[in-house]
């Protein structure tokens, strides 16, 4: 009797994620005054916010962000897309602020992500900004 034979089987490469550009996520929030926050795939809880420790976005009258991050600006009144982050060169030093007016726009680069921000409203008492997020896919 003939030995059955076994043929290979053929695995799937393994994916890297979604292609550049895909959209992950899309929220707004409030960020108080003297508060740093997280830009990640879902809107900073308050626990998250912390008036202590860097993280990605800070609100203290103007915009600041964390040493690892890499900030676009965009042209204020623009709505950010993927494209305009991707294509944009305009990197801005986060440690001299952005100015928080409505319609400030701006991309944050973080890993394998890029944030598209741009300031919905400005409040002053109790000083806050509401923050617009689009999370794209970006390696």
């Amino acid at each position: 009797m003939a030995s059955p034979t076994i043929s290979p089987v053929a695995s799937a490469p393994a994916s890297s994620g979604p292609p550049n550009g895909t959209q992950l996520a899309t929220y707004s929030f409030q960020l108080p005054n003297g508060y740093w926050a997280p830009l990640g795939l879902t809107a900073p809880t308050r626990a998250q916010l912390t008036n202590q420790s860097q993280l990605d976005i800070q609100y203290n009258g103007e915009l600041y962000f964390g040493v690892n991050d890499q900030v676009l600006a965009l042209p204020n009144n623009s709505v950010p897309t993927y494209q305009a982050c991707a294509n944009n060169n305009q990197i801005e030093n986060g440690g001299l602020g952005l100015n928080a007016v409505r319609g400030t726009a701006f991309c944050v680069v973080e890993g394998r992500t890029i944030a598209g921000v741009e300031v919905g409203s400005v409040n002053d008492n109790p000083a806050y900004v509401v923050l617009n997020v689009t999370i794209w896919q970006y390696t």
